[in-house]
């Protein structure tokens, strides 16, 4: 992402982990910044487990039901000791690719 803010992302389509991939699918939404995703995701979960502390995007390879190339969103919580696999995405946004490696963007609320 070079010199951009790197909460700043291009535009990236998030579905929630549900018990199906049709269920899944209608809970797809853009997101622009990972601010909105973690208003999101504290919104959904917050009684459970509290605010997002920390997020998590991992590449989980190219899937051919939804023609994504797709990443785990992973989430730690406050009241959660572990991460969890809350949703997927489309895109690398908030990935830094360095010399072919591609690392994740971890960001920490505390």
């Amino acid at each position: 992402m070079g010199k951009a803010n790197q909460k700043e992302l291009l535009n990236m389509k998030y579905r929630d982990h549900k018990g199906s991939l049709a269920e899944s699918m209608e809970t797809v939404q853009n997101f622009k910044k990972i601010e909105d995703l973690e208003e999101h995701l504290t919104g959904l979960y917050s009684e459970l487990f509290g605010k997002v502390e920390n997020v998590l995007i991992l590449y989980n390879g190219y899937d051919e039901r939804t023609d994504w190339q797709t990443y785990n969103i992973q989430v730690k919580f406050e009241k959660n000791e572990n991460y969890k696999v809350v949703g997927y995405s489309n895109s690398m946004w908030g990935m830094h690719s360095y010399g072919g490696v591609v690392k994740p963007l971890v960001t920490n609320k505390k």
